[in-house]
């Protein structure tokens, strides 16, 4: 783990980090129903309350379905309609500048962008900047439905509310979300901070 990174660690996002870590590594297959509430609450060492509020979130963003009996199964995800968006990391950028003008910008914001289509790239994916606020009605919807491999949701825009939204839409859809910011918005996604501007490193 970088060194200049930290992951938010709140009981209940720790949870939901640890099943969807199942789900990605295939501990859990789609169909599988996932332990219970009480056989998570031993083998993670947490409350109840914790455990159902993760696992109804985890329903929420679309990762489980519901069965009765308060069971839940691990949700069959929609599949990318075409290989490059299997490669293909979103970024939903706040930035009003053209990608290409970032680099005469030596602004933060830039640079967190940029080193982040920087990133995808080198890890052989294809990085999409877009523009939420500059896509008409059903343009974004559009997007989702053609599963993208992850978003990656970096701040300014991360800390508007209207974030939570475009995080949610493309998570019902099983798509991997990442925000770097931290707050309680957005405490149920997977995220990153730069301590940066802690005093330790």
């Amino acid at each position: 783990m970088n060194d200049n990174i930290a992951v938010c660690d709140s009981p209940r996002a720790r949870i939901i980090r640890t099943v969807r870590s199942w789900i990605q590594d295939g501990k859990l297959r789609p169909g599988d129903v996932i332990p219970t509430e009480l056989a998570l609450c031993e083998r993670l060492d947490m409350s109840r309350g914790t455990v159902r509020a993760a696992l109804a979130e985890l329903t929420d963003l679309g990762l489980l379905v519901a069965k009765k009996g308060c069971r839940r199964i691990v949700a069959t995800p929609a599949q990318p309609i075409s290989a490059t968006m299997r490669r293909t990391i979103v970024l939903i950028s706040g930035l009003e500048e053209p990608v290409g003008d970032w680099q005469e910008t030596t602004g933060r914001l830039h640079a967190i962008e940029g080193s982040a289509l920087r990133a995808i790239q080198s890890e052989d994916y294809y990085g999409l900047s877009v523009k939420p606020d500059a896509l008409g009605e059903n343009e974004l919807a559009d997007l989702c439905n053609d599963h993208p491999a992850g978003v990656l949701i970096p701040d300014p825009y991360a800390t508007r509310l209207a974030a939570i939204g475009v995080a949610k839409m493309f998570s019902k859809n099983g798509i991997p979300v990442v925000f770097n910011a931290d707050g309680g918005n957005v405490d149920e996604f997977d995220r990153v901070v730069s301590d940066q501007r802690s005093s330790t490193a």
